[in-house]
């Protein structure tokens, strides 16, 4: 089973936003990977093994909790990376001007999360 890090999501999505590749960019619904290859911030923290066991059993569409209880995955801080998700999913969600109040508070928190992954990982 896949084990999600909160390390993993916080990195990646770093990453996939200054790419541009995070789904809320050019989506407006929720995926963990959507067909052009693009990914929720969830999704970035997983291997492509892993997306593709989502998507193959119709799941690409749930939460993390969801996923959790299914055995697809398992997590090290649920509420984290679950907060993280849905700031996300409502910046893909939203229209107009709230479109980029949104992602600003995607970011932020994505940021603050950045900055206390030595909290979250003392030992490393």
């Amino acid at each position: 089973m896949f084990t999600l890090t909160l390390k993993n999501v916080v990195v990646n999505s770093l990453k996939h936003y200054e790419a541009k590749t995070l789904g809320a960019f050019n989506h407006s619904s929720c995926q963990y990977q959507y067909d052009d290859r693009t990914v929720c911030t969830a999704g970035a923290g997983m291997d492509q093994e892993t997306l593709d066991k989502i998507k193959a059993c119709g799941k690409n569409h749930t939460g993390v909790f969801t996923l959790d209880q299914d055995g697809l995955i398992e997590t090290d801080f649920m509420n984290e990376i679950s907060d993280l998700q849905g700031s996300h999913d409502s910046w893909a969600a939203a229209l107009g001007g709230e479109k980029t109040e949104r992602q600003e508070t995607y970011k932020t928190k994505l940021d603050e999360l950045h900055s206390k992954l030595s909290e979250f990982y003392p030992k490393e």
